[in-house]
């Protein structure tokens, strides 16, 4: 998982690996200048947030090798900060075994968070989510997350966080991704595949989705 620039589309060139650790969740900066990512740690266990120059030079280690994984790494439109999402930790029952644990195991959440693009400290978007995926929109206007429970419901939230409203998507539906600017689209698991887009910008009605290709 060691990530790679492929130049296969756009201008022609060699790939050139970006970092020497293994990482996911990349994301390249508006102006095409970096690439932020989460790294893993030595274990496979934890991970953190790096920013490094698409023409080399030293990593910058915006958030630390924390004891979770790092998901939804995207940039905000003027390049200044990343939204992250952490999931929720690794809990491991005994200390040596991080198999699942059943019994009395304690309730844990994922979060979202932001920090500036040249490193300092993370605030805390959204403190308690199941999941964070599929954070940010493109535009960076709203950001959605699988809410706590078992409801399979999504939270729609403003840049800051703040709660607009709630969107709870039939059962055999998938979240697949965005298309800019805020439209969340989703696979159905049936025999009949389909694509489904959402809009959910300007008010529109989250359950009137819009059916592609059938």
């Amino acid at each position: 998982r060691r990530l790679v620039l492929d130049h296969a589309v756009g201008d022609a060139g060699r790939e050139r690996r970006v970092s020497a650790m293994e990482g996911d969740s990349p994301a390249i900066s508006p102006d095409g200048k970096s690439i932020a990512f989460a790294r893993d740690d030595s274990v496979g266990v934890g991970q953190g947030v790096v920013v490094a120059s698409l023409n080399g030079g030293r990593e910058l280690t915006v958030v630390p090798v924390g004891r979770s994984g790092i998901g939804s790494v995207r940039w905000s439109l003027d390049g200044r900060s990343l939204i992250y999402t952490v999931n929720p930790p690794v809990v491991c029952f005994p200390d040596w075994s991080c198999l699942p644990y059943k019994n009395n195991a304690p309730s844990i959440f994922g979060s979202l968070h932001r920090v500036p693009a040249t490193g300092g400290a993370s605030t805390t978007i959204v403190a308690r989510a199941a999941t964070g995926w599929p954070g940010p929109s493109p535009d960076g206007s709203l950001i959605v997350y699988a809410d706590t429970g078992f409801s399979g419901r999504l939270v729609v939230a403003d840049s800051t966080g703040r709660t607009l409203t709630t969107i709870t998507p039939p059962g055999r539906e998938t979240i697949e991704g965005w298309l800019p600017p805020t439209t969340l689209v989703f696979s159905d698991r049936g025999d009949t595949r389909r694509l489904l887009t959402l809009p959910i910008a300007g008010g529109a009605d989250p359950q009137r989705a819009l059916r592609v290709g059938d």
